[in-house]
């Protein structure tokens, strides 16, 4: 009788994980993404027992080659992200900041971005402190320009309307082909002064140099007042288009 042939059994697949990041504390967790779920849900951090909202990172339903923050969940996942962090966190820049940061290298880099985290200096000689610091949290360099970037994805929280035009002066400056400044994060006291950020914020992107019609970028605004973000996608549109260039999430 011929020996039987050995069959190896079959290997379960290897669970990915991915990175989380604690807002409150800093402490980085490897999680399965299934158990946060595609909707989402809140966990809690066994070293300093902050609890937050928090999102897989599953890209199945961003297009192939599209940045992800242009995909269809995106608003909406950084919008429930923002509004489940602790208080304390949302109240500390710092450590929203770093949240935000955090947030965008799990969700929002492109295809061939080299993820950083860069302080970038902006001169403001009028105000306290003579610099202000914006990071890159990723870039994809230019095929067709070499030495410049594009898709540059950076973090600039701010509570005074000034820097943010001067955030935006100055992104004018970098070697980039394209001012792909796709998200601004900014603070206001109120619902109302959050409103008129809103608006300054589209007059500065339709006059920045770099910006083409068709052009979409993502705001989230904090109001102070209540602790809560609003986030809208603004698409620059003609002067006599009769579609509004906002869309809220």
């Amino acid at each position: 009788m011929p020996a039987q042939a050995i069959q190896r059994a079959p290997q379960p697949a290897a669970v990915r994980r991915e990175p989380l990041v604690c807002p409150n504390c800093g402490q980085i967790y490897q999680v399965d993404p299934r158990s946060i779920g595609r909707s989402g849900r809140k966990v809690r951090c066994p070293a300093c027992e902050a609890h937050w909202f928090d999102v897989s990172a599953v890209r199945a339903d961003y297009e192939i080659g599209v940045n992800p923050i242009l995909g269809v969940s995106f608003p909406d996942k950084l919008k429930r992200y923002l509004n489940g962090l602790p208080d304390g966190v949302k109240q500390d820049s710092g450590k929203s900041t770093h949240a935000i940061k955090s947030f965008l290298i799990r969700h929002g880099l492109a295809d061939g971005a080299i993820g950083h985290a860069n302080g970038i200096k902006v001169n403001l000689p009028q105000h306290r402190n003579s610099e202000f610091m914006w990071d890159v949290v990723s870039k994809v360099e230019s095929r067709t320009h070499p030495g410049e970037d594009h898709d540059l994805l950076f973090v600039a929280e701010s509570e005074n309307q000034a820097i943010i035009g001067k955030i935006l002066e100055d992104a004018n400056k970098l070697p980039i082909v394209r001012a792909d400044a796709r998200l601004m994060f900014f603070r206001a006291p109120n619902a109302k002064q959050l409103e008129l950020y809103f608006d300054r914020l589209h007059g500065l992107f339709k006059q920045h140099r770099k910006t083409a019609m068709g052009d979409v970028y993502m705001l989230a605004g904090m109001d102070m007042q209540t602790g809560t973000y609003r986030v809208r996608k603004l698409t620059i549109r003609r002067e006599m288009a009769n579609v509004s260039p906002w869309e809220e999430f």
